[in-house]
């Protein structure tokens, strides 16, 4: 460990007290210690987020499928009237099942069973 002495400011003697705080503060303040103050302030920040994301109402209102899943669901007797979702359009047979991967989120404004499909507008 360093003395006391050498951990001491040295004396100020024509300094104001702007460079006294300055000089103060580097000789107490290291690399380590911002290393450490950043990763205390990254641990909470990791443990409020992960509170949140659990106690949050909307975490549990989204349910992604895959489109195995997908294929085997009714979807006409999931989804009612009014309902927001989230429709994931491809242009071809392949689905990118990542769940943020090009979502359209719209409401339902109407649907026909007999022919299976929903009007909807955009949200």
């Amino acid at each position: 460990g360093a003395s006391a002495a050498a951990n001491a400011a040295p004396p100020a003697t024509s300094l104001g007290d702007d460079d006294k705080v300055e000089q103060s503060f580097q000789i107490h303040v290291d690399n380590l210690f911002l290393v450490r103050m950043e990763m205390i302030a990254a641990e909470c920040m990791f443990n409020s987020l992960n509170v949140l994301s659990k106690a949050h109402p909307a975490s549990d209102s989204f349910v992604y499928f895959t489109s195995t899943e997908a294929s085997k669901l009714d979807a006409m007797s999931l989804v009612q009237l009014g309902m927001v979702i989230a429709l994931r359009k491809t242009g071809n047979d392949s689905v990118d099942e990542s769940p943020g991967s090009s979502l359209d989120f719209v409401r339902v404004v109407d649907a026909d069973y007999l022919r299976q499909t929903w009007d909807e507008w955009p949200v």
